[in-house]
């Protein structure tokens, strides 16, 4: 992979970005293993933390596990910036953004509730994919039952080990 991004740098005139999306399981905490895959996953770690001690790029690492962070990636990377859940206001331009055919007043209500971006994008995808199958009009109560949907989900400790599952 760096090989890669090396061979992307002498190519092009700017350095590209590379990007570690959902980095959770390569930057964990390293532990005490005797197994081999928890020994494999500790060797590919060390080969990271090496690659990234000498690497003259721009990396990017995303994660919402920032508590689970490995101290020595914590260390290699030089700026680490949260993002916090939306605000009323911004998650209002997110509702506008998914859904452009509404009313203001609808976004207005639907921005109340404390949702991630994230989870107004699953609540979006689930309420065209049920208007498009079923040709539906617009139904203000079937988006409220989809955000409901979401925030059990999120407060249920039990979903967090059956994330793809359904109910």
């Amino acid at each position: 992979m760096f090989d890669e991004y090396y061979k992307a740098c002498e190519i092009l005139k700017s350095k590209p970005i590379l990007l570690f999306n959902e980095a959770d399981a390569i930057i964990s905490k390293r532990l005490d293993v005797n197994d081999a895959v928890g020994q494999m996953n500790n060797t590919m770690q060390n080969i990271l933390l090496e690659e990234l001690e000498n690497f003259d790029g721009i990396f990017m690492a995303t994660t919402n596990l920032i508590d689970n962070m490995d101290d020595a990636f914590s260390r290699r990377f030089l700026n680490k910036i949260k993002f916090d859940r939306p605000t009323a206001k911004t998650r209002e331009f997110i509702w506008k953004s998914k859904l452009p055919e509404l009313e203001d007043k609808i976004y207005e209500k639907l921005s109340k509730y404390d949702l991630s971006g994230g989870q107004i994008e699953n609540v979006t995808r689930k309420y065209l994919i049920n208007k498009i199958l079923n040709q539906k009009e617009f139904d203000f109560d079937e988006i409220l039952e989809y955000i409901k949907e979401e925030i059990e989900f999120k407060n249920n400790d039990e979903n967090i080990l059956k994330v793809g599952f359904l109910k």
